[in-house]
């Protein structure tokens, strides 16, 4: 892989980001639904330290748990999930359908 990819999913197309570190480690930014799957295809035996979510929105999020799942990585997030600041009630009422729920996976 190279040092940084770019992986784009999910109803909103948000990005998600990988970045290689000086040690062979990876540290992902943001979890779009779909990435934690389309890393493991690339990469099975990847090393996943750190998820860094920039924002709370839903597309952001969205596969956060399965990151941790696949990867045992750390997430880290400026605040504790509140559903209030990931704009699933506004994709609701705009698109007239929820978007998939972020699985809460606690810490």
């Amino acid at each position: 892989m190279d040092r940084i990819r770019v992986y784009t999913g999910g109803v909103a197309s948000c990005n998600g980001y990988l970045f290689k570190t000086k040690d062979n480690t990876y540290v992902a930014v943001d979890a779009p639904s779909g990435f934690a799957d389309w890393i493991y295809s690339k990469k099975p035996d990847i090393i996943i330290t750190d998820l860094l979510i920039t924002h709370q929105h839903f597309d952001h999020v969205e596969d956060a748990c399965r990151m941790r799942q696949i990867f045992d990585c750390r997430i880290h997030a400026g605040q504790p999930y509140n559903e209030n600041l990931t704009l699933e009630k506004m994709a609701r009422d705009a698109w007239g359908a929820p978007p998939q729920r972020p699985a809460l996976c606690g810490g």
